[in-house]
């Protein structure tokens, strides 16, 4: 089977019956998270400590405001 990538803030049929068919699940931000990762090493050539990463962006996100990277968009 192929994998399928869906971007969608919550579930989706699809992701529902997939989910009862015992398929496994992983969330946007894994796909994301990893990508990123393997994409700094690919072109940096540095290695990246994932587990820091992961920790660090995690405390931004619980200390940050909810408008963080977010423009002012007036135009």
């Amino acid at each position: 089977m192929r994998p399928q990538i869906i971007f969608a803030t919550s579930p989706t049929v699809f992701i529902k019956n997939a989910s009862d068919a015992g398929i496994q699940i992983i969330s946007g931000y894994e796909l994301f998270f990893y990508q990123g990762i393997y994409a700094w090493e690919h072109f940096s050539g540095l290695p990246l400590d994932h587990h820091r990463l992961r920790l660090d962006l995690l405390a931004m996100k619980t200390t940050a405001p909810s408008s963080i990277g977010q423009e002012d968009r007036k135009s």
